[in-house]
């Protein structure tokens, strides 16, 4: 088995985020940038438009043009950031972009109208897949990602109830890739590396931005995937 890590940037300034990308680019080339608007969730970060306009203005960095990318939108207004990322991914690797299931996105439509990248699903702690599963078919759903604390904030204690819902969404007919987003770091990823069935992939915030020795956390989190059976995955194609 594999474990995909893809850093989580979560940041007010987008000059913030590619220092951050640049930092861990020598360890990772896959990254999924938060966008939060203040309203969805309380806080505010960095907008589509900033990414957008300093990926143009650009276009040949070294790091951003070498990277993949998902888009994690915590927005209510996502069908703009949505027109904005399909223009955008002309120009960088965009894999995934996650809208929350609680906006109740017309999921169907948005596959079919953006091709150029995967639309995955986000659950909030307090989401109930069982009832989300009487509105989608969640064997059509492409990507999801459980949220294992209250979104919109690195730092928040991780909620290992959280887990569960992997097996809730296999139960529903779920088959594809399960992210993990929010609290992870050495001391909740064993638990995460033990759910059954099991997660695909991590999204390490806090725990790898704020590093003084990223190497060293990167040592850690692939010496418990080994452990654990698990490949680390830090660089995709």
């Amino acid at each position: 088995m594999g474990m995909i890590i893809t850093p989580s940037i979560l940041t007010n300034t987008v000059e913030d985020a590619v220092r951050q990308i640049e930092r861990l680019f020598p360890f990772f080339n896959y990254f999924q940038i938060d966008i939060a608007d203040g309203k969805f969730v309380q806080n505010t970060t960095l907008s589509v438009e900033d990414f957008s306009e300093y990926v143009k203005s650009n276009p040949r960095h070294p790091v951003i043009s070498q990277s993949f990318f998902d888009f994690h939108l915590m927005v209510v207004d996502y069908g703009k950031d949505l027109e904005i990322l399909a223009e955008l991914s002309n120009t960088i690797k965009i894999k995934t972009v996650f809208i929350h299931i609680k906006l109740r996105p017309d999921y169907s439509n948005l596959k079919q109208k953006y091709s150029n990248f995967v639309i995955g699903l986000v659950f909030n702690p307090d989401d109930d897949v069982q009832i989300y599963s009487s509105i989608y078919p969640y064997k059509e759903v492409d990507m999801v990602q459980i949220m294992s604390v209250s979104p919109g904030m690195q730092g928040l204690p991780f909620i290992e109830e959280s887990l569960h819902k992997s097996e809730q969404l296999k139960s529903n007919g779920y088959r594809n890739k399960i992210f993990l987003d929010g609290g992870i770091n050495a001391k909740t990823l064993p638990a995460i590396l033990n759910t059954v069935p099991p997660i695909d992939g991590i999204g390490p915030g806090s725990y790898l931005s704020k590093a003084e020795n990223i190497g060293q956390r990167v040592k850690e989190l692939k010496d418990l995937c080994i452990k654990a059976g698990n490949s680390p995955i830090l660089k995709v194609t």
